[in-house]
């Protein structure tokens, strides 16, 4: 039977593994106008092919435990690295869109991005590759630990991103390589062992700390490799703040737009005493399909929601004149209810207020 720290070694870079995979896709979505999940899984391969290939052709001194412990260190000491490098790509990019990539932009950032996912793979596949190889005899025992792991990570891989944010999920990878790297150096392991054990755990949690902790102004993890150029202008837009889970990120701008990952966007006006007392316009919003059944308004407050709920009672007066009612339903999207307005033409609607 494998000892207790191999298990658990197993089970913890396995989980790593699938944390950094799954919130890779997460992150490149925002820059790119796709997830590739199916580019995450190549590298991985990629990564984890290399690394058996690696440990096969190497020369076995039996020193099996200090080499895990090596490379449990580059694990844990490359992962932040790499969250910064792809959070701050060392070329100008030339996209037209707010922070979404197009041609050779996109394939650039790509191959960027793919340096680091396999490398990040291929120190976790030496450590898992000298694991099995060394207790192949009970490798449906170690296989085991690697897939309970890797279900753990994928669990909280949403979790940690759900609560926190894509790049937290990506720096807990970090940890979990630490965490491996303490059970391998146990109290059977050598003075030299320890030692290397303890100061890098101790550097790179001082380091996950501080990028995690840090202003993301600094990091680059707010503008998230956005160059002036990004925007077409000298300077990029400022961001007031920003939200990041596992579906989406939202931007507030100081322009006064909401952007959803990175491109959608909308404009957000503030109902207040001056946009009240313009009045109503007729339409305040554009209906794209002639003659509709429902209009749908996704609105940034003001006029718009006013204009929708003042449409919404005009068309239910005409259709108990026997005419054709469009029915208009609201969608607050981002908009947080504040104090209610009364409409002149009648009906209720909230204040979408913009913090």
């Amino acid at each position: 039977m494998p000892p207790k720290k191999i298990s658990a070694a197993v089970s913890l870079v396995a989980a790593a593994l699938i944390l950094l995979q799954i919130s890779f896709t997460r992150l490149i979505s925002y820059k790119l106008f796709y997830h590739f999940v199916f580019l995450a899984i190549a590298l991985s391969l990629l990564g984890l092919g290399a690394a058996g290939t690696f440990v096969a052709v190497s020369r076995d001194n039996g020193d099996g435990d200090k080499r895990m412990q090596r490379w449990l260190a580059v694990l844990a000491g490359l992962t932040p690295a790499a969250l910064l490098a792809m959070a701050n790509p060392p070329f100008p990019t030339h996209s037209e869109l707010h922070v979404k990539l197009l041609g050779n932009d996109a394939l650039i950032y790509l191959g960027w991005c793919a340096v680091f996912m396999v490398a990040l793979n291929f120190a976790g596949g030496v450590v898992l590759t000298l694991a099995f190889k060394r207790y192949s005899a009970r490798m449906g025992f170690l296989y085991s630990c690697d897939l309970v792991g890797a279900g753990l990570g994928c669990l909280l891989a949403v979790g940690l991103m759900k609560y926190f944010s894509p790049p937290a999920a990506f720096l807990f990878a970090s940890v979990l390589s630490v965490a491996a790297l303490a059970s391998l150096a146990g109290r059977d392991a050598s003075s030299a062992g320890r030692s290397l054990a303890g100061v890098c755990g101790v550097l790179s949690l001082a380091v996950v700390g501080a990028i995690y902790w840090a202003p993301q102004q600094l990091t680059g993890l707010e503008d998230f490799g956005r160059s002036p150029s990004d925007t077409g202008s000298a300077k990029p837009v400022a961001l007031i703040k920003h939200e990041w889970n596992h579906i989406i990120r939202t931007d507030h701008s100081s322009s006064g737009m909401y952007v959803l990952d990175g491109e959608a966007a909308t404009p957000v006006v503030r109902w207040d005493e001056r946009q009240q007392s313009l009045g109503l316009h007729d339409p305040v919003y554009e209906i794209v399909k002639p003659e509709p059944a429902v209009a749908v308004i996704g609105f940034g407050g003001g006029l718009f929601a006013a204009g929708a709920v003042a449409d919404d009672e005009r068309h239910r007066h005409a259709e108990r004149a026997g005419q054709r009612r469009v029915q208009v339903r609201l969608v607050p999207g981002l908009a947080v209810p504040r104090q209610p307005f009364l409409i002149e033409h009648g009906g209720e609607c909230f204040e979408p207020g913009a913090e």
